[in-house]
């Protein structure tokens, strides 16, 4: 599945985030491929496993766009080898992508890198936790002299050791419940949990890295783009999405995340052929 047929519809239960980097940057279509898929195997705490490949050689640097989804990755730089942790708090419009580069990895469920390894979440959001620093089955120093095919073999082994006894998380089960039925404020996710601002605060960033009102904008936009990503959409029909007050807030929650607005997004996909590559 591609990043964007990653997206469900907004009633599914499941979260789906978006990512669409060949929609919002021209130069990396030209010169890397971006591609998702689904891992059964790592169903219960993975959302996807994806990978950017160059498209040809040689090639020119680009910077990537990287959308908040509220996920920590596992991720693999192929040719220097580094494999690690880390998730973004907010867009990131100019990660750099040197010519020719390769990346892969897995997209955790938002709560599952707490779950995984025990560590808080906010010590990977806009950092890096080092893969060898939680595992020491996993040889850092082999793993640059690796073939491809061994690389991806390797990264699935491991996180099948992290994931070996663990079963999901009831934080990870409550992100599914929240982007299904968004709360309008934080107040209200407080009081359907029983916690305190104190407590809520405390444990969103343990589990997710971020705090309520952070999940609250990251679940309004990833939801507005999936109505966006919807065959014959309006720019109007993400104004559906709870959280909302009028069009100007819409655009501008959009343009702050992607860099465009609803209608110019729309006219990118139509021309693309939708979010489907």
């Amino acid at each position: 599945m591609d990043g964007a047929a990653a997206a469900s519809g907004s009633g599914d239960a499941r979260y789906r985030p978006i990512q669409i980097p060949f929609l919002l940057n021209l130069a990396f279509k030209r010169n890397f491929r971006y591609r998702e898929a689904v891992v059964p195997q790592f169903a219960g705490f993975a959302i996807c496993s994806w990978e950017i490949q160059p498209v040809a050689l040689p090639g020119e640097s680009v910077e990537n766009v990287i959308i908040p989804d509220a996920c920590i990755d596992l991720v693999a730089d192929a040719r220097s080898g580094q494999v690690g942790f880390a998730g973004m708090k907010q867009t990131d419009f100019h990660f750099a992508l040197p010519a020719g580069s390769s990346s892969f990895g897995f997209r955790l469920k938002p709560g599952a890198f707490h779950t995984l390894t025990g560590l808080p979440a906010d010590q990977a959001m806009d950092g890096f936790v080092p893969l060898d620093s939680l595992d020491k089955g996993f040889d850092s120093r082999a793993f640059p002299g690796l073939v491809a095919d061994r690389q991806r073999r390797v990264l699935r082994e491991r996180l099948a050791a992290l994931a070996a006894g663990r079963q999901p998380s009831q934080f990870m089960a409550l992100f599914d419940e929240l982007y299904a039925s968004p709360p309008g404020q934080v107040g209200d996710i407080c009081a359907a949990l029983g916690y305190s601002l104190k407590q809520c605060q405390r444990l969103f960033v343990q589990h997710y890295g971020l705090t309520p009102k952070m999940v609250l904008c990251v679940l309004r936009f990833q939801r507005a783009l999936a109505a966006l990503a919807v065959p014959g959409a309006r720019a109007g029909d993400a104004l559906r999405v709870e959280g909302y007050y009028d069009q100007p807030h819409l655009i501008k929650d959009v343009k702050q995340h992607i860099g465009i607005t609803p209608s110019q997004l729309i006219r990118v996909c139509g021309h693309d052929g939708g979010f489907l590559q």
